[in-house]
């Protein structure tokens, strides 16, 4: 009898699931959950360690505790299914956040940026238009995307499970948001009438509604935890009570405007709401979780959780003074830039990794967006600063063109490159499958990279280069589009990739089984594939790409695919269930 491999740090989990199933119920326990499938990730139980602060001696001492006392049975079916169900909850978050993205949100910019550059003027859209497009940008588009993976992994940060009530509200958290983006958009350009007035106060007292559920789930799973508190915690709290105020003064301010037939919210509060929504909700959710999950992503040296704790502070008594001190703007800009300061430097964003980490169907280029994101977050901390400071000298109010630049440089610079890069990383990984195209996030990267410079740099340069810096800033939005467009193609193809294990319940394999979900389902099927005539797969360490199936690989081989896919299926019915 063949002597069993012992679990050692180099095996992935799904490879010890597949092996030993008794081991999901460990992972499950660890935080697991439905992540990568019902089998979990293709990322070595190193990394599954240092992600969810377990010792990796305990974590593999567990393992072979699961494996000795249980051997190949399976404990863990009900648990993952569960996980899919919540997997599934977060899925409809992201895919409804870039359908509001690439209509109401970037796709109306374009058209709004094209009437800009037409027209060489910031004033040729009407502000109700430029106020509905962003709406749906704050509350569409990163708020669901917010929603919906705080949904998904808070649960997990907090050792909590979810609950079915939770679940429902949860989903009725998305429908609200939803309905109220879509009414919003269509009702705030025409609500100098008294009916769509009301609708405009009826879609923002709806997203309240959104807003409370989503904030009284996620405090109910931090109170009902058990864990340690975390250093990372007080921006996660701290983000949803900013959430909960902005969501209230959307409805406060768009209420008021309705009672004078006003199509725009106009004055000094929206500008505090704006800095409210972008720094206080936005930026503090987006370093809670890279706190938590970026040094383990991209291998960063240990984090100085001093630093992190005194930047919150400095960070949210600046957000909190530029919204309601009048006259506080230079120390705010202060406070805020040095908070920003030390994230960063508490993260490590730009040191070397400690050490490079492959993994097998994980594009390491996700960490372009990270990088890049975190560098146009301290230029925009710089430009608000610079702002500030001329406003206070010259006693002048900042040009609309300026404003606008440093905003850009934040809420696409920072906030949409986080998402993406975020996005790219973990959503594959959830689902169990590889990135559809990798070639297309590198893409999306240079196009969101140049569309956001020439934003950024031409807006503010019309203050000084005339008008033909306008045509660039329509330019673009072309470039942005296109880089969301790819990114939602991208994701919702992934999305849509089944994982290994849903053709071995049958164990069947036909002509359109993807070769990589085989041999992460079952790796010794390899030397089967090599025998049968497959030689590409001989080199161990060949990674087959995702969109290759049997029939594709066999053709490409001058091989009969009936008859490679009859060889394995007469493998796999002979070989035993949990051999793999």
């Amino acid at each position: 009898m063949r002597t069993r491999e012992r679990i050692h740090p180099e095996m992935t989990v799904r490879e010890i699931n597949l092996r030993y199933p008794a081991c999901r119920e460990v992972f499950a326990r660890h935080g697991m959950g439905g992540c990568g499938g019902a089998y979990g990730p293709p990322e070595p139980i190193d990394l599954f360690a240092r992600s969810h602060r377990i010792q990796l001696d305990q974590l593999i001492q567990e393992l072979e505790a699961a494996v000795q006392a249980n051997g190949t049975r399976d404990e863990g079916e009900g648990r993952a299914e569960d996980e899919g169900t919540l997997y599934g909850l977060c899925q409809r978050f992201v895919k409804t956040a870039i359908l509001i993205t690439l209509s109401f949100g970037t796709l109306w910019g374009v058209i709004l940026l094209t009437q800009i550059a037409w027209g060489r003027s910031f004033q040729a859209p009407g502000y109700a238009e430029v106020q509905a497009h962003g709406h749906a940008q704050f509350f569409g588009w990163v708020g669901l995307f917010i929603m919906g993976v705080a949904y998904y992994v808070l649960p997990k940060f907090k050792d909590v499970p979810f609950s079915r009530l939770q679940y429902r509200l949860a989903n009725l958290s998305l429908g609200l948001m939803a309905t109220g983006v879509a009414v919003r958009a269509v009702s705030q350009p025409l609500a100098d009438s008294a009916l769509f007035a009301g609708l405009e106060v009826v879609s923002a007292a709806v997203e309240w509604v959104s807003v409370v559920l989503f904030v009284g789930i996620s405090l109910q799973i931090f109170s009902r935890s058990r864990s340690p508190r975390e250093f990372y915690d007080p921006y996660l709290l701290g983000s949803l009570v900013w959430f909960l105020g902005m969501g209230l003064m959307n409805l406060i301010l768009i209420s008021q405007a309705a009672l004078h037939l006003e199509t725009a919210i106009r004055g000094p509060w929206n500008s505090a709401f704006l800095h409210l929504t972008v720094y206080g909700f936005m930026a503090n959710m987006i370093f809670g979780v890279s706190f938590r999950v970026l040094p383990n992503f991209l291998v960063l040296r240990q984090q100085s959780e001093r630093a992190a704790r005194l930047a919150f502070w400095l960070f949210n008594v600046g957000v909190f003074a530029r919204a309601f001190v009048p006259g506080w703007a230079v120390l705010s800009s202060l406070l805020e830039g040095i908070g920003i300061v030390l994230v960063v430097r508490s993260l490590g964003i730009f040191t070397r990794p400690v050490v490079q980490l492959v993994i097998p169907g994980v594009d390491q280029a996700f960490g372009w967006f990270i990088k890049a994101g975190y560098g146009w977050l301290l230029i925009a901390g710089l430009m608000v600063l610079g702002g500030d400071l001329y406003a206070l000298v010259s006693g002048e109010l900042l040009p609309h063109a300026y404003v606008g630049s440093y905003r850009h440089a934040i809420t696409v610079g920072f906030i949409t490159s986080l998402i993406l890069g975020v996005a790219y990383r973990i959503l594959p990984i959830f689902n169990g499958t590889e990135l559809y195209r990798p070639g297309l996030m590198r893409l999306s990267f240079y196009l969101l990279l140049l569309g956001n410079t020439l934003r950024v740099v031409f807006q503010a340069g019309t203050l000084v280069w005339g008008h033909w810096p306008y045509l660039l800033v329509g330019v673009s939005g072309y470039l942005e589009l296109s880089a969301l467009a790819l990114f939602g193609w991208n994701i919702f193809q992934t999305l849509r990739e089944a994982s290994g294990e849903d053709f071995l319940k049958d164990r069947a394999v036909s002509g359109g089984t993807r070769v990589a979900d085989l041999l992460d389902a079952c790796p010794e099927v390899r030397s089967l594939l090599v025998r049968l005539g497959l030689e590409g797969l001989r080199a161990e360490g060949h990674r087959v790409p995702r969109f290759i199936t049997l029939d594709f690989a066999a053709r490409r081989h001058g091989l009969d695919p009936e008859g490679i896919v009859g060889a394995i299926n007469g493998y796999l019915s002979t070989a035993p269930q949990n051999v793999r």
